[in-house]
């Protein structure tokens, strides 16, 4: 028997690929996920491609994004990826034996060894039994300028891996996502002060979901080495499709404060290719066509630059927002149901600049991502070299409260 199918599902989760699911795994960058996950007006650089067009106006200079590369994990990520490398040699190894394969899911929840025809399985005695695997990746290369910017953000997402404890057979449970966006956007300011700035950008969207349950029978009966690629896909849950997606966003500057509006995927058109398991042993798909749902955002926030705040030392250096996101309440984590839960459109962020020689700068961010705490930092060394920081907590249920998940978030990138 051959492990195709959660090797790939593993893989998918953790190496870079072009494909994904463009409503669930966004790229976001550390600076927003320390601050509390606002990004509608606290970024003037290659984020404000995804997040808001009209921030491309606040960018002074031109810079240039060789690799930007961040890495979120849960706290015990990698001790979980040891136990199901292990778990799939071990069932790889026990070959077209259903109760052996049972045998070793149930091992494998319970941290015990077993032995099977005289052969001793989980020797470490790894135990993974419901306790989800979590992990994302993004990468950026991008190039962005004063009222333009043209990016290729990659992000894949593993929202949860679990073998879960099932009285009758154990099975593996599984939501994995990526996602590449490659938009171009502009920017242009109005007005008598140009106090008025819109922008827009428009991103091709490629992607793939896995998404479903895998139990013994499945992983004997379909990851053979006589099966499809189609057949394949079928039985994990995938979903591929490709196509355009297009973000307004405007800012109104006053004198004080700034306050902005974004609107993600005002017109979008994806086209869908669903493989799902049927009757006979070959992939079957179907093809449809489909729209993102339009997310409209809220924001107001302090002066971006530090020049154009008024005030002592402390002020000078301090930026602020307050963002409300969804604010009609669509379903975009696309569970079914409407996302109407006021607490979790919340977001806060501040960011202080601690230090700025114009060679290395260090700045501390904190904020409430709906209505938990994130912290972090940001440095930028000799103009070039950004490394950053992300701790916080995020919402996985409909109400706060029900299924938190803790993460830790670290980047680098590299820029000119």
């Amino acid at each position: 028997m051959k492990k195709i199918l959660l090797t790939f599902i593993l893989i998918l989760g953790m190496s870079f690929s072009l494909i994904g699911k463009a409503t669930q795994a966004r790229y976001q960058s550390l600076k927003s996920r320390a601050m509390g996950s606002a990004s509608i007006l606290s970024e003037a650089s290659h984020s404000a491609l995804l997040s808001n067009p009209a921030m491309l106006n606040l960018i002074d200079k031109f810079e240039i994004n060789l690799l930007g590369f961040d890495l979120t994990t849960g706290g015990n990520t990698f001790d979980l990826i040891d136990g199901y490398t292990a778990m799939i040699d071990d069932i790889d190894d026990v070959g077209d034996n259903d109760s052996g394969v049972i045998e070793i899911l149930k091992a494998y929840i319970k941290g015990k060894k077993v032995d099977i025809n005289g052969k001793t399985y989980n020797k470490d005695k790894h135990k993974i039994g419901n306790e989800a695997l979590v992990a994302e990746i993004s990468s950026v290369i991008s190039y962005v300028k004063h009222n333009f910017g043209i990016g290729i953000f990659t992000s894949i997402n593993i929202n949860e891996i679990k073998l879960v404890d099932n009285p009758s057979s154990p099975f593996v449970s599984y939501d994995v996502i990526a996602n590449v966006e490659t938009p171009i956007g502009f920017a242009k300011a109005f007005g008598s002060k140009n106090q008025f700035v819109l922008g827009s950008s428009i991103r091709y969207i490629s992607g793939v979901e896995a998404k479903g349950r895998l139990d013994a029978q499945d992983l004997i009966e379909y990851t053979g080495d006589d099966k499809d690629d189609d057949y394949t896909k079928a039985v994990a849950g995938f979903k591929e499709y490709d196509g355009y997606g297009i973000n307004l966003g405007g800012i109104w500057r006053r004198e004080k404060l700034n306050y902005a509006i974004s609107i993600d995927d005002l017109f979008s058109s994806l086209s869908v290719d669903t493989y799902y398991k049927g009757d006979n042993k070959t992939g079957i798909k179907r093809n449809s066509s489909e729209k993102l749902p339009t997310v409209v955002n809220i924001a107001v926030s302090s002066k971006y630059h530090d020049y154009e705040r008024a005030g002592n030392w402390f002020e000078k250096n301090l930026f602020w927002t307050a963002e409300i996101k969804n604010i009609f309440n669509e379903d975009v984590n696309g569970d079914g149901e409407k996302d109407d839960n006021f607490w979790k459109k919340i977001h806060l962020g501040s960011e202080v600049s601690v230090f700025d020689n114009h060679l290395i700068e260090f700045n501390l961010r904190a904020g409430f991502n709906q209505g938990y705490f994130a912290f972090g930092f940001g440095t930028e060394l000799f103009r070039f070299l950004n490394v950053e920081y992300a701790n916080y907590k995020r919402e996985l249920g409909p109400h706060l409260g029900m299924k938190e998940e803790q993460v830790h978030a670290i980047g680098v990138n590299f820029k000119i």
